[in-house]
This record gives C-alpha cells, structure tokens and sequence, in this order.
C-alpha cells in the first residue's frame, strides 16, 4: 500500500469515465454511483511494479 492510500483508505476507479473515488466517499453517498452515473468499479492498482527474478 501507498502512504496515500493508508491515508485515505482504498481507492476505486469507475470503468467508463475513470474517475477515482476513495472507500470512504462511496460510504457516504446513499447510492453506489460515479458522477457520470455508471455503477461499476474497479479497484484501483498502485503505481509500483514487483519485479521478481527468473529461476
């Protein structure tokens, strides 16, 4: 986890129009919806790449 996402918990991306909205400001609406008001998320992936080396 990034130290931005300790801060404000978990953060989900809408799949069409790709705006990013934390866990906490999804639990204060009364309905599960992005502003474009499509109703799927994803979770959003950190930025940091895990490199593992090859046997």
């Amino acid at each position: 986890m990034t130290a931005e996402e300790q801060k404000t918990g978990i953060t989900y991306e809408c799949i069409r129009c790709g705006t990013k909205v934390t866990s906490e400001e999804l639990n204060s609406l009364p309905e599960i919806k992005c502003i474009c008001g499509y109703k799927v998320f994803k979770k959003a992936r950190s930025p940091l790449v895990k490199q593992i080396k090859a046997v």
